[in-house]
């Protein structure tokens, strides 16, 4: 049995019995890698604390185990505000490597879009961002995206000018910059670890029934236990009036940090201004 106590006093708060100690390794076994303290105490109806501990009372001891940093955190107040695009490696059968591009809603962190591709070229990424902006009869007002040659290069930058949207390139060498899509990036690797290397199709099938998941049926944390799907049936779009007056005030801001600093503000700390 577990004994849960106050902070900062010896009198234990209340007591978790053997049963519910079972229910909560029985969820986080059946989870697996898909598991954490969130999910599998929504799963055992106990807070997403309780569960920590729980597992950490029959987890093996580490040594020498590294403090996390504290995670900063960025919200964007409307949907459609800004899309992140990512890519990353997934190997097929015969080890065969593929590559999977994901496009985030980063207001609720839906994937709009994905598609699953044996190479990466700026044609490729392009069309699945022209796809998407016209599945959903609009273009954001940002994108975020990394410094990769599936990015950098004149389809998609000559894109990214034509609708008006406004580019935000990550630092060299840090994924933390885009890191919503890169903890859905990891999301998706742990829902495909749990079967082997398999086919183009099957890999695709999977990959679809990882989106439907993370979106429709997956408790967020920073949501209070709603999924992104319900994030963004509530939401409120950006208006596009705000399109160009945002891109003024990007424009002003750096002009003003250049005239009086003798040197170009970068574009993170423009959008953050504006």
């Amino acid at each position: 049995m577990l004994s849960v106590k106050k902070p900062g006093t010896g009198k234990a708060k209340h007591i978790i019995s053997r049963d519910k100690e079972k229910e909560v390794l029985r969820a986080c076994k059946k989870l697996g890698s898909m598991a954490t303290n969130y999910i599998v105490g929504c799963s055992a109806g106990v807070s997403a604390s309780t569960a920590g501990r729980i597992i950490n009372k029959y987890r093996p001891k580490q040594k020498n185990n590294p403090a996390k940093q504290p995670e900063i955190k960025v919200k964007w107040g409307k949907l459609h505000t800004c899309w992140s695009i990512d890519t990353l490696t997934v190997k097929l059968a015969g080890g065969i490597k593929a590559y999977l591009q994901l496009i985030l809603e980063e207001r609720s962190r839906c994937i709009l879009s994905s598609q699953l591709i044996m190479k990466k070229s700026g044609k490729k990424s392009a069309g699945l961002i022209r796809a998407t902006i016209h599945a959903f009869n609009l273009a954001p007002l940002v994108l975020k995206h990394d410094r990769g040659s599936e990015f950098m290069n004149s389809d998609v930058q000559g894109l990214l000018k034509n609708y008006r949207i406004l580019p935000l390139v990550s630092p060299y060498r840090y994924p933390p910059y885009n890191g919503k899509l890169e903890n859905t990036n990891r999301l998706i690797r742990k829902y495909m670890s749990r079967t082997r290397p398999m086919s183009y199709e099957k890999t695709e099938a999977l990959v679809k029934e990882a989106v439907c998941y993370i979106n429709e049926e997956m408790p967020r944390a920073i949501f209070e236990g709603r999924t992104s799907k319900e994030i963004y049936s509530a939401g409120i779009y950006f208006k596009e009036s705000c399109r160009r007056r945002f891109t003024w005030l990007v424009k002003k801001h750096m002009d003003k940090f250049m005239k009086n600093k003798k040197r170009k503000m970068s574009r993170a700390t423009a959008y953050r201004k504006a």
